[in-house]
């Protein structure tokens, strides 16, 4: 499967706006018990690619899932990538390092009746990510981002997002950021910091 400009839109939010999208569906399949098996599978969206594993059941009007993910590259350049404005425009200018991985899981039942999704579990870490922009006057280095994400597909409330570790240096200037986050539905928990400078005139 192979799309130019794909565009995903979901409640009213543009989560991808004419990104490259490329796949590889490799699927064993129990016609009996409609269970479906991922091989060797993966998908593409500009220059971030997935691999996918695991199973699909759809024995009656839900779906089962069973499904875990991870990225392929470890470049940073391919998260910078999802960016459409950089992606589309002066992409091929922007200079990059650094490592980036991003896993997950997906297990649960879709079902409209019942109005759940799968859980959602996602890890993310930047090492030592630098980017460099012949427009920018300096380099936004040393980024650094330790994260992770639960959303319980049953009970948003038990929803949870933690970013143990965010650094930057832009202009010389360092950035740290914590944040965590329970109980978005119900009660809003969250705590975290800030700490540095950030020179907007860097930016320009």
């Amino acid at each position: 499967i192979n799309a130019q400009k794909l565009t995903f839109l979901m409640d009213g939010i543009r989560y991808l706006n004419k990104v490259k999208a490329d796949s590889k569906i490799n699927v064993k399949a129990s016609l009996d018990s409609m269970k479906f098996y991922l091989r060797d599978n993966y998908l593409t969206i500009n220059d971030l690619k997935l691999n996918f594993a695991g199973m699909v059941a759809m024995p009656e009007d839900d779906i089962e899932t069973d499904l875990t993910f991870k990225s392929e590259q470890t470049s940073f350049k391919s998260l910078i990538s999802l960016i459409p404005a950089i992606y589309m425009s002066d992409f091929k200018d922007l200079k990059t390092s650094g490592e980036f991985n991003i896993a997950g899981t997906a297990k649960g039942t879709y079902s409209d009746a019942d109005s759940t999704m799968p859980d959602i579990s996602l890890n993310l870490l930047v090492n030592n990510g630098l980017i460099s922009y012949p427009t920018l006057p300096d380099q936004i280095k040393n980024i650094n981002l330790k994260s992770d994400i639960f959303v319980d597909g049953t009970d948003m409330d038990k929803t949870t997002v933690n970013v143990d570790h965010f650094h930057m240096e832009l202009a010389g200037n360092p950035f740290d950021m914590e944040f965590k986050l329970i109980t978005p539905m119900s009660d809003p928990d969250f705590k975290g910091s800030m700490k540095g400078k950030i020179d907007l005139k860097a930016l320009s």
